[in-house]
């Protein structure tokens, strides 16, 4: 079996409590008409997935974050090594495909200089 740890999202990587609160905080805020993407340096790379309840269903929301959480792993080596991440959904990007999903992402993350 190979492995790939690269492809994988280790408990390392994601943000905690706190760490949350300081990016909403004092990090930069990014929009487009899909996602908001909230960055601010840090020690190492670590994200985090909000879907706001604005998507009624919890079946949804669930599944909105899942698909952040992939478009992140698949694309984490693009991704500065120091920098925190915030991704917060809402009702836009209910319904979307995973590709327009990931474009709206790497995009906004271009615009805060968090792409290497």
């Amino acid at each position: 079996m190979v492995k790939f740890d690269n492809a994988r999202f280790p408990r390392r990587e994601r943000l905690e409590r706190s760490e949350f609160k300081k990016v909403f905080s004092k990090g930069k805020r990014f929009c487009d008409g899909v996602l908001t993407v909230y960055t601010l340096k840090g020690e190492e790379r670590k994200a985090g997935f909000v879907v706001r309840r604005v998507v009624r269903s919890g079946v949804k929301r669930n599944r909105l974050k899942r698909l952040l959480r992939e478009i992140f792993r698949r694309n984490k080596s693009k991704v500065c090594d120091k920098v925190l991440v915030v991704v917060v959904a809402g009702k836009e990007a209910d319904g979307l495909h995973l590709s327009e999903i990931e474009n709206s992402f790497l995009q906004l993350l271009n615009r805060a200089g968090a792409l290497e």
